[in-house]
């Protein structure tokens, strides 16, 4: 039913992938959570911890390829239909946001957007830009993204 692909450089993207896994595993949804990294130097050692949860895996880049690339490598690798794309910095707004995700999944939605936060911290590895423009340009409510 569900892919759900991490792209990630230089993060740990295990806390995002153990509260996803939780929140398919509460839904009882057939899944699969895919976390690539970019040839990161760090987090490697706390991201390998993603391979010990069912229905998930890490993989590594041998060479940097980049944000879109990444993701184009992650859809080629997913076995199902439905492709959720989440940024490793990201965290689900809410405790239901898969379930609350699969109930607006149907044949005549071709995307579907939102629900998510970024953390309120930035790490000396995270670019500062990438943060201030998470968010104050992908952080909106429905209400803010159906206005435009």
């Amino acid at each position: 039913m569900l892919s759900i692909l991490i792209p990630t450089y230089n993060y740990n993207a295990f806390p995002l992938v153990a509260e996803l896994h939780n929140q398919c595993m509460d839904c009882g949804i057939s899944f699969e959570i895919l976390c690539l990294d970019d040839a990161s130097r760090y987090y490697s050692l706390e991201n390998q911890k993603i391979n010990n949860l069912s229905n998930c895996q890490y993989f590594i880049n041998d060479k940097n390829l980049g944000r879109t690339s990444t993701r184009n490598k992650l859809s080629d690798k997913a076995n199902y239909n439905w492709l959720l794309f989440l940024d490793a910095d990201v965290i689900p707004v809410y405790s239901n946001f898969i379930k609350n995700y699969i109930s607006h999944i149907d044949s005549k939605s071709k995307a579907i957007f939102g629900g998510y936060r970024y953390q309120n911290t930035i790490s000396e590895l995270e670019s500062e830009f990438r943060y201030k423009y998470g968010k104050n340009r992908e952080e909106k409510s429905a209400l803010e993204r159906n206005l435009t």
